[in-house]
């Protein structure tokens, strides 16, 4: 998606960290010039989580891989937040 879209997504997200942010050769696309994209990686903070289940920590992690020279934007979400609001 384009990157102007992937930050009204992510603006909708519940509130998450950024624990990892690093470029890494692109290994998706199938350009022939080697280019380079960002790969974050994200984990929850919401404060409802944390209250739902005070003593273990949400597993919700989330991904984004945004593609330098493409201007294009992956978000991917593995396990379920603790909460639904």
């Amino acid at each position: 998606m384009a990157r102007e879209d992937s930050q009204l997504l992510m603006e909708d997200m519940k509130v998450f960290i950024v624990v990892k942010s690093q470029l890494v050769p692109c290994v998706v696309c199938a350009l022939t010039k080697p280019h380079k994209m960002r790969y974050q990686l994200l984990k929850c903070s919401s404060e409802t989580c944390k209250e739902a289940a005070p003593y273990d920590e949400c597993l919700w992690k989330g991904k984004v891989l945004t593609y330098q020279g493409l201007n294009r934007v992956t978000i991917t979400e593995t396990v379920a937040h603790e909460t639904l609001g």
